[in-house]
């Protein structure tokens, strides 16, 4: 391209490439396209939805990402059921929670759940 300056030229590729990859951008973690938060919020699916930023966060890392969020679909899900160590919430033979500092400037609300 003759007479073009280059940092244009290069600049109208990458943002022609930018909105190809919004278009055809798919969910990495391969899971339904579901709104977050669900319109009627259960513990199971808030439970899914911390464990669907678990897994996002886990592969925004340098490190290895956790088994289960390799997974897809129900398969991920079942994993995390699997490897629960307490999954009754049984109390911890030997184990005292520290003291919680009173926070006088938290008023509880119903409104705000």
């Amino acid at each position: 391209m003759r007479g073009f300056p280059a940092g244009i030229w290069l600049i109208l590729t990458l943002s022609l490439q930018l909105v190809d990859l919004e278009a055809t951008k798919k969910n990495p973690l391969n899971e339904p396209d579901v709104p977050f938060p669900p319109a009627q919020p259960t513990a199971e699916n808030l439970w899914k939805q911390a464990l669907h930023q678990f897994c996002a966060e886990e592969y925004g890392t340098m490190t290895t990402a956790y088994d289960c969020c390799g997974m897809k679909g129900d398969a991920r899900w079942a994993c995390f059921n699997e490897d629960v160590s307490n999954p009754d919430y049984e109390p911890t033979p030997g184990y005292t929670a520290p003291a919680v500092p009173l926070d006088l400037l938290f008023i509880f609300t119903t409104q705000s759940c």
